[in-house]
């Protein structure tokens, strides 16, 4: 199975794409955090500030029933 991931913002112009899918058994079969497996695929993400919503919830990880994971860069708000 397969897992869409989406990038936003700077993320997207980091890895050069807005999205793409993934096989979700490196997030279900790994010992690392979701964030640290995005890492690892991407090494241009260390160091950068972003959040990971899985299927539009922050701080949850990947489970079966997962369907998508956006990378957020940080907001600015006013």
């Amino acid at each position: 199975m397969s897992i869409e991931v989406k990038y936003f913002g700077m993320i997207e112009e980091l890895v050069g794409k807005s999205s793409e899918s993934i096989d979700n058994t490196q997030f279900l079969n790994a010992s690392s955090t979701s964030k640290d497996i995005l890492i690892q695929l991407y090494p241009q993400l260390k160091g950068i500030s972003f959040q990971i919503a899985v299927d539009k919830a922050l701080n949850k990880e990947v489970t079966n029933e997962s369907k998508e994971i956006a990378l957020l860069p940080p907001f600015a708000g006013g």
